[in-house]
């Protein structure tokens, strides 16, 4: 049985998160964007994002760095925290 399944390049899945992130999507309690300007593999991406209402995060500001292998969107991206968070599948002192 032939499959009707196809491969989105990554640089195309990337490039349409970064259209996304320079449009503003969402309701604005994240946002993301490349880390270095000039990262034509966009491999590395800041986010920002905001504890959401009624947790033990809620209007605390976190912000973590993406970055996406070349086997993105396969494979997910690896993620560190910048911003100290107290949560226990955080490491303390890596922020991974």
């Amino acid at each position: 049985m032939a499959s009707n399944s196809y491969k989105v390049p990554r640089n195309f899945q990337l490039l349409r998160e970064l259209e996304e992130a320079e449009k503003g999507c969402g309701d604005g309690s994240i946002s993301w964007g490349l880390l270095h300007a000039d990262d034509m593999q966009l491999n590395c991406w800041s986010c920002l994002i905001i504890g959401p209402p009624g947790t033990n995060f809620e209007n605390r500001v976190y912000t973590l760095i993406l970055e996406c292998g070349v086997n993105y969107p396969i494979e997910p991206p690896s993620a560190k925290f910048v911003t100290k968070i107290r949560m226990k599948e955080v490491n303390d002192q890596t922020g991974v």
